[in-house]
């Protein structure tokens, strides 16, 4: 009778023969007669090879699944207590089953891993080969977030002997749940602020500005047959917005200052709708740098405000359409031929 120990490698993995050999008959013969009478007292239900093969290869299944139906596969499908490649042939290993499913044995290993910890399978000797349980106790994942006992024990007693630091420690605890609670609100109202509708606002009047000429005249459409669309909707909040061709001047010099919060769109539409001239500009800015350490946008809405509200800079006066002028002086001389 052929002892097992003739089949152990250095490595501690029990080594198989040639699976046409009487020798691995033999091995194949003696699994199967240990496996039916480990299992014989134990009842089942046929899960067939193939459908264990399907969930194998399946890709929308889990690896995790599929793992396990690899492992029952090579064991219980080949009448075997632990996983080899064939009834007669050589031991199945986790780089085995990488290989046969295409998946990176980083996943394949902790996958098995898993299951090891969970009680689904076992590891047995050095070459740690792979028994799955046939009544497996389940045990609750370790949870990564616990800690120790060991470290539990150990803060028990720092706690005592650093009181004035647990303290300090507490305290920030404190104040960064509060900053934290801050944080989240105003972030709502910011969200809360920012519409679609102004989103769309601010991408036609950049395209209006991009296409404006240098001289300042606005090119000329093609008559459209059909109704004409009406005047455009006001903006919420304010009077319509004004055309500003130095917007992207003005939202460049307001990145360079030092406020702690980022500017919003509405702000900036605030500020903006009441600059609308060179000069307004200038003196915007000259009052803007007198400002030191601003805390909000708030301040420059104000400076804003002060230069629109302020009316020094006298308009130009429209200018007089030619035709108009030439209807008037027609106009003059019909009532001087009458006259005469």
């Amino acid at each position: 009778m052929v002892q097992k120990s003739e089949f152990i490698k250095k490595s501690g993995a029990p080594r198989t023969p040639d699976a046409d050999s009487p020798a691995a008959a033999h091995v194949r013969h003696q699994r199967r007669a240990e496996f039916e009478e480990i299992t014989k007292e134990v009842s089942f239900t046929k899960d067939f090879n193939p459908a264990l093969e399907a969930v194998m290869h399946d890709p929308l299944e889990t690896i995790g699944t599929r793992v396990m139906a690899w492992i029952k596969r090579k064991s219980w499908g080949n009448n075997c207590l632990y996983c080899v490649k064939s009834p007669g042939g050589e031991e199945a290993f986790q780089v085995d089953c990488a290989t046969e499913l295409n998946i990176d044995k980083r996943r394949i290993s902790a996958a098995v891993s898993y299951y090891e910890r969970r009680g689904s399978i076992e590891r047995r000797g050095t070459a740690k080969i792979i028994y799955p349980r046939l009544a497996p106790i389940l045990a609750n994942p370790p949870d990564p977030n616990e800690k120790s006992a060991e470290y539990r024990t150990f803060c028990e007693e720092w706690k005592v002997s650093h009181s004035a630091d647990f303290e300090r420690l507490e305290v920030a605890r404190s104040t960064v749940k509060e900053i934290r609670k801050v944080l989240l609100s105003g972030f709502k109202k910011w969200q809360a602020s920012r519409t679609k509708t102004d989103c769309y606002k601010e991408e036609r009047l950049e395209r209006t500005i991009e296409r404006t000429p240098p001289d300042g005249r606005a090119e000329k459409a093609s008559p459209v047959v059909g109704p004409q669309p009406g005047p455009p909707a006001r903006p919420l909040g304010g009077p319509p917005r004004k055309k500003f061709p130095l917007r992207s001047q003005l939202r460049a010099y307001l990145a360079g200052k030092p406020v702690p919060t980022k500017l919003d769109e509405p702000m900036f539409e605030r500020i903006t709708r009441r600059i609308t001239t060179q000069e307004q500009f200038e003196g915007f800015k000259k009052s803007a740098d007198g400002v030191a350490n601003p805390r909000k946008w708030a301040v420059y809405e104000s400076i804003a405000q002060q230069i629109e509200a302020r009316g020094q800079i006298p308009k130009p006066a429209p200018q007089d359409d030619p035709l108009l002028e030439r209807f008037r002086q027609y106009m003059e001389k019909r009532e001087s031929w009458q006259t005469d």
